[in-house]
């Protein structure tokens, strides 16, 4: 995803399934500026480097057989493991909710 940041605070980028544990994520940058990838209930991936304010960035995240991993302008930030089983269901594009409130309409 391509994306300006012009203030330092919580972006949310995508979001989606339920907010059961396992059963959906949230991926944004978050207020310290490094990419997260939040799965409802269990760990998160956040990301070690810090994006730049006032610049457009890309920002990205992979999700396959159990493995995470985030990306910060096309280089991978941090990788995790985790289970999950996605829900189809409470979709977001670009929604300004903070990542630590960790549900999407």
């Amino acid at each position: 995803m391509l994306v300006y940041l012009d203030t330092t605070q919580d972006h949310g980028l995508l979001s989606w399934g339920s907010s059961n544990n396992g059963e959906g994520f949230h991926f944004g940058i978050d207020a310290n500026d490094n990419p997260i990838l939040a799965l409802f209930g269990l760990s998160n991936t956040v990301g070690s480097t810090t994006a730049s304010t006032g610049q457009w960035i890309t920002a990205g995240f992979t999700l396959s057989s159990g493995n995470t991993e985030v990306y910060l302008n096309g280089a991978s930030d941090a990788t995790g493991s985790q289970s999950v089983n996605i829900q189809d269901q409470n979709h977001s594009i670009g929604y300004r909710r903070p990542i630590g409130d960790l549900y999407s309409d």
